[in-house]
Order: C-alpha cells, then sequence, then structure tokens
C-alpha cells in the first residue's frame, strides 16, 4: 500500500477560546479525490490551512508526504492549493502573475501561457487581476495550484463563481490528476459537484470529522420504484403498510421514504410477486445530513 500524501493526528484548534477544530484526523491516499462537506465555520478551510503549514495546531500533528509542510523539499512542486481566488496582486495582469509564479516553480513563459489557455483565460490574459470576475479569479487560482504538476492538490471552494464550462475544465482536471496517481482534497458546498468528481467524502461539522467514507455509500435514496404482478394486490399492500405510491408512466410505482432493502422483504412476506425493485439515483446531499444525525444522535452533547 503507498503511503499516504497526507495525514492529520488527533488535530485540534482553538481562535479566541472558541475551539475550532476537535481531534480531527485524516490520511490522504494517492491516486484519489477527496470532497470535504460540511456546515459553514465547522473547520473545514483550517483543516486545510493546517495541512499545508498555514497555521499551527495546538495538539495533534499534520505531515505532507510524511513530514510538516514547511520541512518538505520543493514543497511549492509537490504540493499546489488554491485557498482564496483573490489573494493576487491588483495591479499586474492575469498573464504577467502567471508567468511570476510559473518562474517559481522553475517554468518557462510558455509553460505558464499553456496553463493560461486550459484554464480558458488567454482572452483576459492583459487584463489587470482587479478587473476579474469571481469565476476568473477562481480559474486563475486553479490554474496556478496546477502549474508544476503537483502530486497534492488543495482545493477550497474551487467551484464558486464558475460557470459550467468552467466546472467542466475543473472535473476533468482533477480526474487526471487522480489518474496518474495525484491526491485531490477540495472543499465544497456543491455537493451535486463533489458526487460527480470525489471517490470520497469527509464529513466534518462542529470541528470533527464525522465520517470518511466512498462517495457512492453517501449516496443515499428515499425513493424506491417497484412493480408486480398483480398490482391491485401491491397497491393494497403499500396503502396498508403506510405508504405513498404514485404511478409511473410504465405502471410501476414510486414510493417514497423507503430503502429496496427494507420495502421489498416486506411486501414478499406479504405474498407480492415482485417484477421490479430499484432505487432511484442517490443523493449525496441526503447521505450527509443522514451521517450529522447519526452523529446526534450516538453522542448526546453533540447538539
Amino acid at each position: 500500500m503507498s503511503a499516504p500524501s497526507a495525514t492529520l493526528t488527533g488535530v485540534c484548534k482553538a481562535f479566541g477560546g472558541r475551539r475550532v477544530l476537535d481531534s480531527v484526523s485524516l490520511s490522504l491516499a494517492p491516486g484519489t479525490c477527496y470532497g470535504l462537506v460540511g456546515p459553514n465555520g465547522t473547520g473545514k478551510t483550517t483543516t486545510l490551512r493546517i495541512m499545508l503549514g498555514l497555521v499551527r495546531p495546538d495538539a495533534g500533528t499534520a505531515h505532507v508526504f510524511g513530514l510538516p509542510y514547511r520541512h518538505l523539499p520543493d514543497a511549492a512542486r509537490r504540493v499546489g492549493a488554491s485557498l482564496d481566488p483573490r489573494s493576487v496582486p491588483r495591479d499586474v495582469s492575469a498573464k504577467t502573475w502567471l508567468r511570476y509564479r510559473g518562474r517559481l516553480v522553475g517554468l518557462s513563459a510558455a509553460q505558464a501561457d499553456a496553463a493560461l489557455d486550459r484554464a480558458g483565460l488567454t482572452d483576459s490574459a492583459d487584463r489587470r487581476c482587479t478587473s476579474l470576475s469571481m469565476g476568473q479569479h477562481q480559474r486563475l487560482a486553479v490554474a496556478i495550484a496546477l502549474l508544476a504538476d503537483p502530486d497534492l492538490v488543495v482545493l477550497d471552494e474551487p467551484t464558486v463563481g464558475l460557470d459550467i464550462d468552467a466546472v467542466d475544465w475543473l472535473r476533468r482536471t482533477v480526474r487526471d490528476i487522480v489518474a496518474r496517481g495525484g491526491t485531490v482534497i477540495m472543499s465544497s458546498h456543491d455537493l451535486g459537484e463533489l458526487a460527480e468528481t470525489a471517490d470520497r467524502v469527509i464529513v466534518m461539522d462542529r470541528g470533527r470529522v464525522l465520517s470518511d467514507e466512498p462517495t457512492r455509500l453517501l449516496m443515499v435514496s428515499d425513493t424506491v420504484r417497484v412493480d408486480a404482478t398483480d398490482r391491485v394486490l401491491l397497491d393494497h399492500v403499500l396503502t396498508q403498510a403506510g405508504y405513498v405510491a404514485t404511478p409511473t408512466p410504465t405502471g410501476a410505482r414510486d414510493v417514497r421514504g423507503v430503502t429496496a432493502d427494507r420495502l421489498g422483504p416486506m411486501l414478499i412476506s406479504r405474498g407480492v410477486l415482485l417484477t421490479e425493485l430499484s432505487s432511484a439515483p442517490g443523493d449525496l446531499r441526503m447521505g450527509v445530513t443522514r451521517r450529522r444525525e447519526e452523529a446526534r444522535s450516538d453522542d448526546p452533547a453533540y447538539v
């Protein structure tokens, strides 16, 4: 098994007496895209900043490729990050800034210009950064993070302000990084996009990690499509059990508020001969919400 790209172990952090992170532990594997989700103020950005050595934890350790970030040789090439898309000089052009950042990691002007083109910023290359839109700032920040083809990419809310084409570009870029064995961690409130992009989702709330699991396992569905040889009996049993069934154009029934592994055995036990039993496509938001509800249920102090 390959060594993790980044680890946090028992990390705690407080600001002004308020605990922001509470014993956060993570391990990011190569060849994986992680989505980091949770409500505002739950510690996502602080987690990423501690990982990059920008914030010192009160307790615990943060390592990148086995070392604290500040001790990592060639860190600027091995790690790319976009934490604040507007943290660029106001009076330089996008091309000038990208070329400057490229020189810091040993790239030529032509290589930097190619990165600008891949990010869809060629037409805005000579505009001052202060005049760029939020989406253009975001594209520029991600392009800078990816300049040196890093092994670890850290992105904080990278889809904010992006149009459909830019989101598609970002998704393809992330998948390319993962395909060559790189690691990506991206915080986001866009759970629909994370469902398409992330291999695993880390759910945080109140400064804690509630779960870290494959995205597919968090894709919860509350609608089941069911059909039977005797639809009259099917409807009767569903009504008796308290379910509301909505007929579909094919004659099957959609039943909400239940899972297939619960509904199927109940119908079979009551003599219904099923011809179809399938779950609707899962919803990542529902899965994340369920994890938070489970945390509250398991820990009375978690409110």
